[in-house]
């Protein structure tokens, strides 16, 4: 960002300058001499306290800081309005585009409260702010993809390859360490990576998805779940700040899809036993026409997004 930077080079001039300063105001003062007592002063009378050369120079550094405080609160203010626009455009960006926004804006509020040894909110809650809009329109297209996918499900296992079986190591491995793979942009620079010999893309699917030394059967919808899991971990990877808010999401997206498994499956069940009801009643119009519309009944009951799943 060439804007932070020309704005936090200006910072480190004034930086220069106040340091100059000080340092000319520092070598000038012990030359100074002591004013005379005025003449018409009563003796042993307490006259006005004459400023000390300390008292100078501490006074002199205060307003110094202030200015330099000054100038940061204000470049940082003046740039919070122009991002603060972009809200709504950095809340739809890819993962990767938000991060890199994100960490040149923090790490250019950072630097401004280094040398200020101050702490400057103006584009710091500007950034917090874009960063839980970001969050909360990133979870709400993985809650509406992932309801897309349950819905076309055919409840078919299926086959296992291997780049979802990396997926699940990363899953497994975040619990104790961030995964090279997950990270993005600076982060990533100078991390070995770490490639395996059964990581390879090439490898044969398998049946079963094995999970520490357990094997499952697994649908489609299910493989792709394990995928979205995956995009959360690395905005928590990559976004300490939302570390909290992401977990929050992430047991809310769990508990919605499956919800959303339990009602499909459910649902499924019940039309194929109505089905086979259906299908053992020869000659029987009339029972066939009730067995029906009692399966019809329980379907119409079903919410919306269950309904269109089972045709």
């Amino acid at each position: 960002m060439q804007t932070y930077r020309g704005l936090l080079g200006t910072i480190e001039v004034i930086e220069l300058h106040s340091s100059v300063i000080l340092d000319l105001a520092t070598s000038i003062a012990p030359r100074r001499s002591p004013s005379p007592t005025p003449s018409l002063a009563v003796p042993g009378s307490a006259g006005p306290p004459s400023p000390s050369p300390e008292r100078d120079s501490s006074t002199l550094a205060t307003d110094v800081a202030d200015v330099l405080h000054a100038a940061a609160e204000l470049a940082n203010l003046r740039f919070s309005k122009v991002i603060g626009v972009r809200t709504e455009v950095h809340a739809q960006l890819p993962l990767d585009d938000f991060v890199a926004i994100f960490d040149a804006s923090w790490s250019f509020v950072v630097a401004c409260e280094v040398r200020c040894q101050r702490m400057i909110v103006g584009l710091r809650g500007v950034m917090v702010g874009q960063a839980k809009a970001f969050l909360q329109a990133f979870h709400q297209k993985r809650l509406t993809e992932s309801a897309r996918r349950v819905e076309e499900e055919q409840w078919g296992a299926a086959d296992v390859g291997a780049r979802t079986r990396r997926v699940v190591r990363l899953v497994l491995e975040s619990a104790v360490s961030d995964p090279v793979e997950l990270l993005l942009g600076a982060r990533r620079n100078g991390r070995p990576t770490d490639v395996r010999p059964d990581d390879d893309d090439d490898g044969l699917p398998t049946k079963q998805l094995d999970i520490e030394g357990r094997e499952y059967f697994a649908v489609a919808a299910g493989l792709a779940t394990v995928d979205v899991l995956v995009d959360y971990l690395m905005v928590v990877v990559n976004c300490p700040l939302l570390t909290t808010d992401a977990m929050s999401k992430v047991v809310e997206y769990l508990k919605v899809i499956i919800y959303i498994y339990f009602q499909a499956t459910t649902l499924t069940r019940s039309l194929a036993s109505a089905v086979l009801q259906l299908a053992h009643l020869p000659g029987r119009p009339r029972r066939r026409r009730d067995a029906f519309r009692r399966a019809q009944e329980h379907h119409c009951q079903a919410p919306r997004s269950v309904r269109r799943s089972s045709f």
